[in-house]
């Protein structure tokens, strides 16, 4: 059928059986909190030392998701699924690509160092939440409460920004105050905030991929890392090279 701006709900539109299918399953299944990537990139801190600095640089950075995205559970199909209450129900993966985000089929990963640690005071009753219940293993909401979540707990960007901000505040007027910057933020109760967690709107160049492959686009970021004039951009094509390094992994 013809697809034109005149009817952009596609109101006549029908969907293949498989496409209805996955659609059923997606809307039945609740949303799986997967600690995979949390419990990674928390290893990789703690061994190389960089909880405790004020900063770290993209090349560590980089380091990080090359680590996690080597260390992770390879998946090709996903075969299990959470609804509401404690069975989980088969499902068929039907995406025409192998692998996953997260070890769940339907997962929401967990970034430590960003926001995740707002989760703390309910892990024990995400699945049970009236709106929007995230399903979680208890031995899953037992390792964030115990050796995860209290190895950030002074380490995320929150609370790095915090003591910044109040120590520039204390500096300036010899004593300790809240800092302004964070007022409107500590009087919030819910906000979104998607760049931080890596929801973006900026388009890789996929097409370049495609074309040349990923180990093309290694190389020539390592040969523009050889003749880098400063210390900026030789930082900044090693951060590439390790991060796609991961991807390839």
């Amino acid at each position: 059928m013809g697809i034109t701006l005149a009817d952009p709900a596609l109101r006549d539109a029908t969907l293949s059986p498989a496409l209805a299918a996955a659609r059923a399953d997606w809307f039945r299944a609740i949303p799986e909190v997967c600690v995979e990537r949390a419990r990674l990139v928390t290893r990789f801190h703690v061994e190389q030392g960089l909880l405790g600095r004020a900063t770290i640089s993209p090349l560590d950075k980089a380091r990080c998701h090359r680590f996690v995205l080597g260390e992770r559970t390879p998946i090709v199909r996903h075969e299990r699924a959470c609804a509401r209450g404690p069975e989980p129900f088969s499902v068929v993966d039907r995406s025409p690509f192998a692998g996953a985000t997260t070890s769940k089929w339907k997962g929401v990963p967990l970034y430590p160092e960003l926001l995740a640690l707002t989760l703390w005071p309910e892990l024990w009753t995400l699945s049970a939440r009236a709106r929007n219940p995230f399903a979680i293993r208890a031995a899953d909401a037992d390792e964030l409460d115990g050796a995860i979540f209290p190895r950030w707990i002074r380490d995320t960007i929150l609370e790095r920004t915090r003591a910044t901000l109040y120590a520039e505040g204390e500096r300036a007027s010899g004593q300790r105050h809240h800092a302004p910057a964070l007022e409107l933020l500590e009087h919030l109760v819910f906000f979104l905030a998607s760049k931080p967690n890596t929801i973006s709107h900026c388009i890789p160049d996929f097409q370049r991929v495609v074309r040349r492959g990923l180990r093309a686009v290694v190389d020539e970021a390592a040969e523009r890392r050889a003749h880098a004039d400063d210390a900026a951009k030789d930082e900044f094509y090693g951060a590439l090279v390790e991060a796609l390094e991961g991807v390839i992994t």
